[in-house]
Formats: structure tokens, sequence, C-alpha cells
């Protein structure tokens, strides 16, 4: 709710990746596929050096 502190969860890696294993092996690539793909993106860092000088604040 807005204004209340934010709640953050962690989920250790070693359980997502065993839920993906039996997900992998129980259900079709139509219901394992995104779940994996949203498992990998958020557990690699996707955050670039910065370069240029332009920002988005100059832009609009």
């Amino acid at each position: 709710m807005l204004g209340s502190p934010a709640k953050l969860t962690h989920v250790p890696t070693g359980i997502v990746k065993s839920v993906l294993q039996v997900m992998h092996r129980l259900t079709s690539s139509r219901v394992y596929g995104p779940f994996e793909f949203v498992t990998t993106i958020l557990s690699n860092d996707m955050v670039a050096p910065a370069f240029g000088q332009d920002t988005l604040g100059d832009y609009f």
C-alpha cells in the first residue's frame, strides 16, 4: 500500500533451481519456459557502467 514500508522477499537460488527442475519434468515448456526466463533474468545483474553524457532527464 502507498505509504507503508516496502516488503522485500528473497528466495534462495537452490530452491528456485529445484522448483524449476520439478517443473521441467512435470509440465510442458509453455509452463516452465516463462518461469525459467523470469528466474534467469532476476538472478543476473543487469546494471551496466555509465556511458555518454546524455540523460533521460535532459531529454524530457
